[in-house]
C-alpha cells in the first residue's frame, strides 16, 4: 500500500523514517525540509508516507509533534483528527510514529526503543547541564554527523538514506563502529573548536537584554553558510536561557537577502514548569513554527537595506515575546 517514505532531512526525521521503514518494509526514503513542504515544491503520492513535516494534502499516512503544524491545519479549519496517521505533542515524531504502530503488537527490537528513548532527549534537548550535552552518546555522536555539512564530494543523500537502513537494523553503538559514519564522527570533532570561533565572533546581545539571556548570533555579515551548532552557545555563555540563530538564506552556495531564524531553549529549563514556548513566538510573528523548545522561521527581504531593517525589527520583537512570557 505504501511505498514512499517522505521525511524531514534531520535525526528525528531518519529515526522516523527507520520506523516506518521496519514496519511497513518499505526501502525508498525521500529526504526534505519544513519549507519545501510549505512551498509545495515535493509531489506527494496516496502511497506515501510523510514524517516529522507540514501535512501534506493526499498523503497516505501523515506523522508528526509540531505544534504550529497542528495550529495551521485547525485555522484551515481541518480537523487533525481526520487525517491519516497521527499527531502527537511528544518529544519526537519517531516517539509518534511508535506509539502508534505500538497499537498493533507488534514484536519490536530492542535496540530500536532504546534509539527511541535517544532521539526523545535530542529533539527535545532534554539536557540538564552542559556536561550533559557534551557527553558523547552514540546517539549524539550520530546526529553530529548530520549537524556536519556535507562536502561537494559526499553524497548527502545517499548517506542519510543509508543511515536510515543502518538505525532500522542495527543498535546505535554498532553503528559508530561503520567506518562511514566514524569517518563524519571524526571530522564534525575536528571542527568544533571552529565552531566556538565563529560564535565569539559573531554573537551579540540587545541592548534591552540587561541580563544577557539570549544571545543572538548574527551571521548575516558572512557571505558564506558557517558550520553552527546552536548548543554550543551555552556553554560559552552559561547564563544564557535560550539562544537566538539568524543567517541569510544560500541556494546553491550563493548567499540571497532572505533570512533564516532558529532558535533554542538552554539547560536552565530543564525539567522545570515553565511557560516558555519558542515555537509559538515563530507562530506570532507569522514567520515559522516549532517545539516549545526549538522552533525556526524565514523572513523573505526585496532588498539588503531590507534585509537589515526586517532582521532588527524581528530581533527586537522576538526578544519582546521572550520577554512577555512567564519562566513559571
Amino acid at each position: 500500500m505504501y511505498s514512499r517514505i517522505v521525511t524531514h532531512d534531520d535525526m528525528d526525521g531518519i529515526v522516523s523514517a527507520a520506523v516506518c521503514s521496519y514496519y511497513y518494509h518499505i526501502e525508498d526514503i525521500y529526504f526534505t525540509g519544513p519549507y519545501a513542504i510549505a512551498d509545495c515544491k515535493v509531489q506527494v503520492e496516496p502511497s506515501d508516507i510523510v514524517c516529522d513535516l507540514p501535512y501534506v494534502p493526499n498523503c497516505g499516512l501523515w506523522f508528526d509533534h509540531h505544534l504550529g503544524n497542528k495550529e495551521a491545519l485547525e485555522y484551515r479549519g481541518i480537523n487533525i483528527d481526520s487525517l491519516p496517521g497521527s499527531f502527537g505533542l511528544k518529544d519526537s515524531c519517531g516517539r509518534v510514529i511508535y506509539d502508534f504502530l505500538d497499537k498493533e503488537s507488534i514484536q519490536w527490537p530492542e535496540y530500536l526503543t532504546r534509539t527511541l528513548d535517544e532521539i526523545d532527549v535530542i529533539d527535545s534537548f532534554a539536557y540538564s547541564c552542559k556536561e550533559d550535552w557534551l557527553a558523547n552518546t552514540f546517539g549524539k555522536l550520530i546526529n553530529n554527523t548530520l549537524l556536519l555539512p556535507f562536502s561537494a564530494n559526499t553524497n548527502g543523500i545517499e548517506y542519510m538514506r543509508n543511515l536510515v537502513y543502518a538505525i532500522r537494523d542495527y543498535p546505535l553503538e554498532d553503528i559508530v563502529e561503520f567506518d562511514w559514519v566514524k569517518v563524519r564522527i571524526q571530522e564534525y570533532a575536528e571542527r568544533e573548536q571552529e565552531i566556538i570561533q565563529t560564535i565569539q565572533n559573531c554573537v551579540r546581545f540587545l541592548p534591552e537584554d540587561k541580563e544577557s539571556a539570549l544571545p543572538i548570533i548574527d551571521l548575516t555579515d558572512l557571505n558564506y553558510r558557517p558550520f553552527i551548532v546552536r548548543p554550543m552557545s551555552f556553554v560559552l555563555y552559561p547564563q544564557s536561557k535560550a539562544v537566538v540563530v539568524v543567517q541569510n538564506q544560500f541556494i546553491h552556495g550563493v548567499k540571497q537577502h532572505n533570512l533564516n531564524f532558529s532558535m533554542s531553549l538552554g539547560f536552565y529549563f530543564y525539567k522545570k514548569n515553565h511557560k516558555k514556548d519558542l515555537g509559538s513566538i515563530m507562530a506570532e510573528l507569522g514567520i515559522g513554527d516549532g517545539h516549545p523548545g526549538a522552533a525556526g522561521g524565514r523572513a523573505l527581504c526585496t532588498s539588503k537595506s531590507d534585509m537589515f531593517r526586517t532582521k532588527e525589527k524581528l530581533l527586537k520583537q522576538i526578544f519582546r515575546l521572550w520577554q512577555s512570557q512567564p519562566e513559571k
